[in-house]
């Protein structure tokens, strides 16, 4: 007898034991899901507060935006190149074919596409401080505007601003002369090769190259393709940047800001336009994340420009 209680009392521990491990596994699930929701709640959170502030920015109301595109919007991005049928909300390293043009303004939607599907960048959650933004892979991942069959127009022309949100994971060698910038580059927006109109003489695509060592404005035309302005400091955080080109009388110039704050400025022989690729080309790639871009036709006012730039430094959360 006392043999036989002695085995039921280790069985009945045994049963007990294998209980309490199965409520400690339950617990541990059960814990692990509530942290992986609040997770997903505190992204979900961040997500709506920049929407929020997409919905409000002043773009909206200053005339003459040509452009905008950002990665944060119910709207923003397209899994396929060739519809716009918008992936509300992307799952992480999602490609995306197409960045759609969100502007209120105008008929014309510039959406940039990348129909090969080896070459398109990526969605990531955590891109840009927290928020989500295209990755590119410094390689060969870009999308951009296409034109159509027999389109020949340029959308803005030595009177426009191009706003960008970019984070540069990879560095520069810069190189002087007039094609300078045709090796050791990383394009966020790539300088399209401009072409000869007879009505309005030699053209250049403006371009701006971003890496953790510089930051540099690019002109690109018939063997010309170089460093027209360099920012040059250590880029180890996203950075907002604005290039801004004003042609008064027969002189055009060219003005960087970084952070809306530091400011250089170049100048131009050739009539210059804004480039609707993003993420590199022939003479080299970015690496890194973009999170926004804006391109207006006009030059803007500054205190246009100051408004537009806080919005792209709040909503990112950058700063000096």
């Amino acid at each position: 007898m006392t043999k036989f209680h002695k085995i039921k009392l280790s069985n009945l521990k045994k049963a007990f034991s294998l209980v309490e491990i199965s409520i400690v596994v339950l617990i541990i699930g059960l814990l692990i899901v509530g942290v992986s929701k609040g997770i997903d709640m505190v992204y979900e959170a961040r997500v709506a507060t920049a929407r929020g502030f997409t919905m409000n920015a002043p773009m909206k109301s200053i005339e003459g935006l040509e452009l905008w595109l950002e990665t944060t919007s119910q709207s923003s991005l397209s899994k396929d190149s060739s519809s716009v049928s918008s992936l509300s909300n992307p799952e992480d390293n999602q490609p995306i074919g197409m960045w759609n043009d969100i502007k209120n303004q105008g008929t014309i939607k510039y959406n940039a596409i990348q129909s090969n599907s080896s070459y398109r960048p990526v969605f990531k959650k955590d891109g840009i401080n927290k928020l989500p933004a295209l990755y590119f892979d410094g390689v060969d991942d870009f999308i951009a505007y296409s034109l159509v069959d027999g389109e020949t127009r340029v959308y803005a022309l030595n009177n426009f601003v191009i706003f960008a949100v970019v984070f540069p994971l990879s560095s520069c060698v810069n190189t002087s002369g007039a094609t300078g910038a045709t090796s050791g580059q990383k394009y966020a927006i790539y300088p399209q090769y401009g072409l000869v109109y007879s009505n309005m003489g030699s053209m250049a695509g403006a371009g701006i190259s971003v890496c953790t060592n510089y930051i540099n404005a690019v002109e690109h035309s018939g063997y010309y393709m170089p460093l027209m302005i360099t920012y040059s400091n250590t880029i180890n955080k996203p950075v907002q940047i604005t290039l801004k080109y004003d042609k008064i009388g027969s002189s055009l110039t060219s003005t960087l800001y970084v952070n809306s704050s530091s400011q250089l400025t170049g100048s131009s022989t050739y009539n210059v336009f804004p480039s609707f690729n993003f993420g590199g080309g022939n003479w080299g790639y970015f690496k890194g994340y973009i999170g926004e871009v804006i391109i207006y036709s006009n030059e803007l006012k500054d205190s246009d420009r100051n408004l537009i730039e806080k919005y792209l430094m709040d909503k990112w959360r950058i700063n000096n």
